[in-house]
C-alpha cells in the first residue's frame, strides 16, 4: 500500500480485506492464520531530478475468516432480500432511476 503520509492505525477495510483474502485461503485448503501483513511505502524525500526515496513500515494485523464469512452471509442476505425504496437524499438512488 502507499500512502502520502505515515500510517497511524490500520484501517478497519484493510483489516476486511485481508480476513477475506484469509477466508478465501481456508476455502482453498491452505491452513487458518490468525495474521497477516501490511507493507506502507510514503515519501520520505523529493528529490530534484524527480526521485522519490521512501519510508516503508510493516504492519501486522490480526484477522478473523470467521469476520470476512459473516459480512459475506449479511451481503448475500441484502442481495437475496426486498429492494429497499430509494431515498430521496442519495445521488445514486437517484441515477439509477434515471437510467
Amino acid at each position: 500500500k502507499t500512502r502520502g503520509f505515515p500510517l497511524k492505525e490500520v484501517p478497519d477495510y484493510y483489516t476486511l480485506q485481508l480476513e477475506t483474502y484469509t477466508l478465501l485461503l481456508q476455502k482453498n485448503g491452505f491452513p487458518p492464520a490468525d495474521q497477516a501483513f501490511l507493507l506502507f511505502y510514503y515519501p520520505k524525500e523529493f528529490a530534484e531530478d524527480g526521485k522519490v526515496e521512501f519510508n516503508h513500515k510493516l504492519i501486522s494485523v490480526t484477522v478473523d475468516s470467521k469476520h470476512a464469512e459473516r459480512v459475506f452471509g449479511e451481503a448475500i442476505k441484502l442481495v437475496q432480500g426486498e429492494r429497499p425504496a430509494a431515498a430521496k437524499d442519495c445521488g445514486f438512488c437517484t441515477w439509477k432511476e434515471l437510467g
